[in-house]
């Protein structure tokens, strides 16, 4: 394989690199938009199991829209357990299940960036091997 060829070789496994790396960071970021997400409704539910029942409070309708409301049940809420499927949680449970969900997304966000390390590492070396094709 010519110098050329081999260039041309690692130029295009620079420029994969550099679409997955785009890629992984989209990733990133959206995980730590749902971590938290998780972190306020956890925070919202232990506000709400320390809450008294026939509180006022406001309730929220839509980004930034809220009405005021009373609660009639602070022990217990409706947890989606996925496919619009409601059950009747306990308010520590419901808090128990966002801590795993917290967990699982922790995870996936050290994984990633594990991923992201290992290819900006890639990244690095291949410049360098570019750069002395170039001379």
């Amino acid at each position: 394989m010519t110098d050329e060829q081999a260039m041309q070789q690692k130029f295009v496994e620079y420029q994969l690199l550099q679409q997955h790396i785009e890629s992984v960071q989209q990733q990133l970021q959206a995980l730590n938009h749902q971590s938290s997400e998780l972190s306020n409704l956890k925070e919202a539910l232990s506000n709400l199991n320390n809450s008294k029942s026939d509180q006022e409070s406001f309730s929220q309708v839509g980004p930034g829209i809220f009405v005021k409301s009373t609660v009639k049940e602070t022990k217990e809420v409706l947890f989606n357990v996925g496919a619009n499927v409601l059950v009747n949680k306990k308010t520590p449970d419901a808090v128990l299940s966002v801590e795993d969900q917290e967990k699982e997304i922790s995870n996936s966000i050290t994984e990633l960036e594990d991923q992201a390390k290992k290819i900006i590492s890639r990244i690095m070396q291949l410049q360098e091997e570019i750069q002395k094709l170039k001379k």
